[in-house]
């Protein structure tokens, strides 16, 4: 049951974060659409469908880790990895080829990090950069 909340929770979490996540994003756009030019390389041509700017592709890998960052914070280590991971299978077959990579480096940089999302966007957008 408790696995099974974790992963139903993430549905409505992606989508009720996109409410902070891209006014945030809004405050570093250029940035973003610098390090997300090659859209290719970070979405396939099927998930660019759906999010087709830089700006959106972005947003769409935040909201996720941001999601798992609140698994690691709210669930058991063991059962809170089992959700990443799937979270991590469906980001990929939804056309997210490096998001397992992104999650990684984020959640990395922010387990030890006092601050919050939005104070360490300039933070999460120059490790986002090196991935590329």
């Amino acid at each position: 049951e408790e696995l099974k909340e974790g992963l139903m929770s993430g549905i409505v979490f992606t989508e009720i974060d996109h409410n902070y996540v891209n006014p945030t994003s809004d405050q570093h756009i250029e940035q973003i659409k610098y390090i997300f030019i090659n859209k290719d390389f970070w979405a396939t041509k099927d998930a660019q469908r759906n999010y087709n700017s830089a700006y959106a592709i972005f947003n769409e890998y935040m909201t996720h880790f941001i999601f798992c960052l609140y698994i690691l914070e709210n669930y058991p280590k063991e059962l809170a990895n089992e959700i990443i991971d799937q979270r991590i299978g469906l980001m990929e077959r939804r056309g997210y080829i490096k998001f397992k990579e992104f999650n990684n480096r984020l959640v990395e940089l922010m387990r030890d990090n006092p601050s919050t999302i939005f104070e360490s966007y300039p933070d999460i957008l120059k490790v986002v950069e090196t991935i590329k």
